[in-house]
């Protein structure tokens, strides 16, 4: 059956449906991805083999915030102090530069204090984003000590 042109039609959601697909999404890496699309494909001879695979996996491409360093011992206290005098969902511009510079540190992401107004609401976001994933490694850094 030829595809509907028409993406919108009740017609094309139902051919899509018949449609074999690849499920890149559960994949852990470039190796898996390059594996799936060659079966999926018919075409073995493009299958990395299980050593060339595993290096493949091994490139950072589909992860999200791979911790790049450990927070030191004097930015947690930082930290932990401005967790417990700042007000929930209320930042200053010297807390943001503070947690701006601590997730640089921690995560090799960069974002700039001018980038963010102080009553917006997607720089609210940002910064609740920023705070969780602190929390986390930080949790996970105390756990593993």
């Amino acid at each position: 059956m030829k595809a509907p042109t028409d993406k919108r039609t009740k017609e094309y959601k139902e051919w899509l449906k018949t449609q074999d697909t690849v499920e890149i999404e559960n994949s852990i890496g470039v190796g898996d991805v390059v594996e799936k699309v060659a079966d999926a494909l018919s075409i073995k001879k493009c299958a990395p083999c299980e050593e060339r695979k595993k290096k493949w996996n091994n490139i950072n491409l589909f992860r999200k915030h791979t911790v790049a360093r450990c927070l030191t011992d004097n930015q947690i206290i930082q930290y932990k102090d401005y967790k417990e005098h700042s007000t929930k969902g209320k930042w200053k511009q010297e807390s943001m530069k503070l947690l701006i510079d601590l997730y640089a540190h921690a995560f090799a992401i960069q974002y700039h204090t001018r980038n963010f107004c102080v009553n917006c609401s997607g720089s609210g976001k940002t910064l609740q984003h920023i705070e969780s994933q602190l929390d986390k490694l930080i949790e996970k850094q105390e756990n593993d000590s």
